[in-house]
């Protein structure tokens, strides 16, 4: 029973991860001094005030969770790719939610050797329900060869900013990349010997 529960912690912390943010840390105080004055001073209002604070906060998890769920994205890169070249590809977001909106999410690479890097990463201040966006990114891939896990995340910190949450999504489409075609140095030596 232990390992199963440990299985399920571990596929649970992998795909989401939360990052406290520094409006997060002061709320929390405030929720502790709050509380602290409460119970010190038996006040009612208080304790009203320390539930309602800590409701906004419990609110906040649920909406960020909701924003992120049913989240599809798409990556689609040029046939012909050489390495260390920066190429312009499309990244397709789209919300499968029929009713809810995302709002404030914000799509970035992984930084792993064996995937793909961004440039920059792509911010969407919305994504209605039902709906695919798309952006153009500068993408460059490291070396030549294979790239069959492309790794991306998505994050938001709507709508309070308390915590950061990241999903991380894996592309299983493969994308062959040729050797680098940069100059190397002592080419222009070679060239000029012939």
């Amino acid at each position: 029973m232990r390992k199963l529960w440990e299985q399920i912690r571990h596929l649970l912390t992998r795909r989401i991860r939360y990052k406290i943010t520094r409006g997060g840390v002061l709320f929390t105080a405030a929720i502790m001094a709050v509380g602290a004055a409460a119970v010190f001073s038996g006040n009612n209002l208080l304790f009203l005030i320390v539930a309602a604070m800590m409701a906004t906060l419990l609110v906040s998890g649920f909406i960020s969770r909701l924003c992120l769920a049913a989240l599809e994205l798409d990556f689609l890169v040029p046939e012909h790719v050489a390495a260390s070249r920066t190429v312009p590809a499309r990244l397709y977001v789209r919300n499968q939610k029929w009713l809810m909106p995302s709002f404030s999410i914000r799509v970035e690479g992984i930084r792993e050797p064996a995937s793909p890097t961004l440039k920059s990463g792509v911010y969407f201040p919305l994504i209605a329900a039902g709906v695919t966006v798309e952006e153009t990114v500068e993408v460059r891939f490291p070396k030549r060869g294979p790239y069959r896990r492309n790794s991306f995340a998505f994050s938001t910190s709507f709508p309070f900013g308390f915590l950061e949450k990241s999903a991380r999504v894996t592309l299983l489409r493969e994308t062959v990349v040729y050797p680098s075609i940069n100059p190397q140095p002592g080419f222009e030596e070679l060239l000029a010997g012939s």
